[in-house]
């Protein structure tokens, strides 16, 4: 066969592609006959009449077989914005990261530019950068799926908003120090997953940090609505009302915002600084029976800016309670 006949010459095999050499190639070693094997026909042909017409790089041997120089195609990757995103946070260059690796510095660019580290070095980035491996990679995760460069995003997600551990709840709300949104029916599981929560906002928001609580006005058609559709015979409104009253010290606070909205909830938004988790509601089931998707900002025009956008509009047409009017 032709592909028994082909040689490689002045190739370097570095392991990117999964091929195990680690010197140059006299033959096809199994990872470049399998490449090849997977070309099409035609773009086969193509490669082998443009390296036999340069007398360079091809030429016919002894025994009438044809020897080309064969260049291993680029693989596309797609930028680790979470990686860069996580350098920029904690203030590490990538003088900085290769020192602590021990790598060198156009290794560090590649692993920004897409290429996967070894493990251990993935360990020690992650520890240097407080970080999960999982979510500085996610393709070494099982979880892996196509499209994971337009979902870079999430974080994590949960079948139920009920499954997300209490402590991410308090690493999110003890971690932010620009900027909490509530966007919710009643939000009234944050106060018990969270005790002194409206005590602690109020406390942040004296530091310097926003914070808007937007909650379902009890007495809205649209509350009305949702709670005839989970045939809780009123539940909802006494939680919106029971939540009302665990947040009154925010209501209260001259530089905090609390709200009650009008709006069909489509989703419920927590929003901490550069973190958010957002809860898209069911046909009736109740908000810890739904979904949860965990999201990180990552830069402009991402999914965690459009569901902040999404908070943004409902706040604006929320009107102040009663005790801040």
């Amino acid at each position: 066969m032709l592909l028994d006949q082909l040689a490689i010459l002045d190739s370097v095999c570095d392991g990117a592609d999964g091929c195990g050499a680690r010197r140059s190639c006299p033959l096809l070693c199994d990872v470049c006959i399998r490449h090849l094997v997977d070309l099409p026909i035609g773009q086969l042909i193509r490669r082998f009449h443009r390296a036999a017409r340069d007398a360079e790089t091809a030429w016919w041997d002894v025994l009438g077989r044809l020897v080309l120089v064969w260049i291993r195609p680029e693989v596309e990757h797609v930028r680790n914005e979470r990686l860069r995103s996580a350098m920029v946070r904690t203030h590490i260059s990538v003088e900085d990261l290769q020192r602590a690796v021990g790598v060198d510095p156009k290794t560090v660019q590649r692993w920004l530019n897409g290429r996967v580290p070894h493990q251990r070095f993935r360990w020690a980035v992650a520890e240097l950068l407080d970080e999960d491996e999982a979510y500085l990679w996610p393709t070494t995760s099982v979880e892996t799926s196509a499209g994971a460069g337009s979902t870079a995003e999430i974080v994590a997600v949960y079948a139920r908003r009920a499954e997300v551990d209490r402590r991410l709840w308090t690493k999110l709300i003890d971690d932010s120090r620009r900027e909490v949104c509530i966007l919710g029916y009643a939000a009234l599981f944050l106060t018990e997953a969270y005790p002194g929560l409206a005590e602690r906002l109020v406390a942040k928001a004296e530091d310097g940090c926003q914070v808007r609580v937007a909650l379902a006005d009890p007495s809205s058609a649209e509350v009305a609505a949702r709670d005839a559709e989970e045939h809780q015979d009123g539940g909802l409104v006494a939680r919106i009302q029971n939540a009302l009253t665990r947040f009154r010290p925010v209501a209260l606070c001259e530089v905090a915002d609390l709200r009650l909205h009008h709006e069909p909830m489509y989703n419920s938004v927590f929003r901490f600084d550069d973190q958010m988790v957002v809860t898209p509601h069911l046909f009736r089931r109740g908000g810890f029976e739904s979904p949860a998707l965990h999201l990180r900002r990552l830069g402009d025009h991402g999914i965690f800016d459009t569901f902040a956008k999404h908070f943004d509009e409902v706040w604006s047409s929320a009107i102040a309670v009663p005790s801040q009017a």
